[in-house]
């Protein structure tokens, strides 16, 4: 399969040459596996392989420029799954190489497994308890008239909630 990955706008007199480098990252040849397939479901995978790479002004014109060979397959990134379909279908994949052309297959699309919603309410970070306006201002906190604890909230001040604070503070003439 053929796909831009990189491009580079390069205006030539004829005759005239130039040198280019584009820069492709993984992340730009990695696939994503929504499915397990690799063995590492919801991550973009750079598979073991051949990759080619052609040079051309279009995709008719372009001419194989170099390949890169990755002895085996590599995690790029790990996601988890999002909002994957809910009702089953077959979607179309790539069968067998048949000459230059892959015949057409079909499978069963992954469908969600995780609850979107449930998983949001597990990690809603824990409710802080409304104190009330007091009428603290935050330069009442920079004047040492009152403490940045009691500023925004005891509660939220516990062990394992560190916050570290500085402010720096102009006095208005």
């Amino acid at each position: 399969v053929k796909e831009l990955k990189g491009f580079q706008r390069v205006t030539l007199a004829p005759g005239e040459t130039e040198k280019i480098s584009l820069c492709v990252g993984k992340q730009r040849l990695a696939s994503y596996d929504d499915s397990g397939a690799t063995g590492h479901k919801s991550c973009y995978v750079l598979e073991a392989g051949a990759y080619t790479f052609y040079v051309g002004s279009d995709v008719r014109s372009a001419f194989e420029a170099g390949c890169m060979n990755i002895e085996m397959l590599q995690v790029v990134e790990e996601l988890e799954e999002a909002m994957a379909p809910v009702r089953a279908f077959e979607r179309i994949k790539p069968g067998e190489k048949e000459g230059e052309v892959f015949a057409k297959e079909s499978e069963a699309v992954p469908t969600r497994i995780l609850c979107p919603w449930e998983r949001r309410q597990d990690r809603m970070p824990k409710e802080v308890a409304y104190t009330g306006d007091k009428g603290y201002k935050l330069i009442d906190v920079a004047q040492d008239k009152v403490s940045m604890e009691e500023f925004i909230a005891p509660e939220y001040f516990s062990d394992d909630n560190d916050f570290d604070f500085d402010f720096d503070f102009e006095e208005e003439d």
